[in-house]
């Protein structure tokens, strides 16, 4: 819900985990077990309903009104740069404004690098959350990753990254081991942000390494995103910026931070402690009633 709330310049959030009840919209028919890794959250033109969109969801205990957080002194945890996660220069130029105008309210912001780890955080990520999708596979697509696993254990041991074929291919055909490992993986991963919450109060962070673009009805692994400078990235890559949240079972929200150099919206999350929900969508309100949240298209 992130992503599509900044392509689309409205506001969201991801909920902690086990916050919203999936109970009847996520998982499969006749599953009764809440699907890993997924939750259930608004999406709205405001951050007011947001919180009122999510105090009905499956009786959330999130109050529906309630007063916007104090910007002032806030201490934000800036993630702008990682060397890993691509960020077009447009998008982060837009982000940069943005966090120019959440300064000059006097929220006090440092500039950091990831909080944990970000190979293990994208190989833990992509193995609960690939592992998900492998079980949903068709018989015949299952059998082909099978045969590949040999190859795919042997280029990961050569250093083939998170993001990888061959780890793509290694959490398709997770064993039950893999799973634990990872889980605990997640475990301590998540230890680490509880931790790191004790020293910030939010952690803003970007959404997608670019603002929205055109559709491409090509297989994953052959899609590719145009930067502002013309250089390429992967599609997948979209899964970056948004995993910590998502593996951590933490609180996200989505803001509009602006528009870009070309017009389109760029979504910034607000992301807080386990169980911080109402922190995040304080700071949104926030955000929204000093700065203006969602712009309406022009109409032609």
């Amino acid at each position: 819900m992130r992503v599509p709330a900044s392509f689309c310049g409205v506001f969201a959030h991801k909920p902690t985990y086990g916050l919203v009840s999936q109970r009847g919209l996520v998982p499969p028919p006749g599953v009764v077990a809440d699907l890993d890794l997924a939750v259930v959250g608004p999406m709205a033109r405001s951050a007011r309903d947001l919180r009122l969109l999510l105090s009905v969801l499956g009786e959330s205990p999130i109050p529906a009104q309630a007063p916007p957080a104090e910007l002032k002194r806030l201490n934000v945890a800036l993630w702008l740069d990682e060397p890993t996660f691509p960020l077009d220069s447009d998008t982060k130029a837009t982000l940069e404004t943005f966090v120019r105008r959440l300064q000059a309210t006097g929220a006090i912001v440092d500039q950091i690098t990831c909080p944990v780890s970000a190979e293990r955080l994208m190989s833990t990520y992509i193995l609960l959350l690939f592992a998900i999708i492998g079980a949903n596979l068709p018989w015949t697509e299952r059998h082909l990753y099978e045969l590949l696993r040999g190859p795919a254990k042997i280029a990961r041991a050569m250093g083939a990254n998170a993001l990888s074929w061959a780890q793509c291919v290694l959490a398709y055909t997770a064993r039950h081991r893999e799973w634990l490992q990872a889980n605990d993986a997640r475990a301590q991963l998540s230890d680490a942000m509880q931790r790191f919450f004790t020293r910030f109060d939010v952690l803003l962070a970007p959404i997608s390494p670019t603002a929205a673009f055109p559709h491409d009805q090509r297989p994953i692994r052959r899609r590719t995103l145009k930067c502002s400078d013309g250089h390429e990235i992967t599609y997948i890559a979209m899964l970056k910026w948004i995993a910590l949240a998502t593996v951590c079972g933490l609180p996200a929200t989505a803001v509009p931070a602006g528009l870009n150099a070309q017009g389109l919206p760029v979504g910034v999350q607000i992301i807080g402690p386990r169980g911080g929900d109402v922190l995040t969508l304080g700071v949104a309100q926030a955000v929204d009633e000093q700065f203006g949240g969602f712009r309406a298209p022009p109409l032609k």
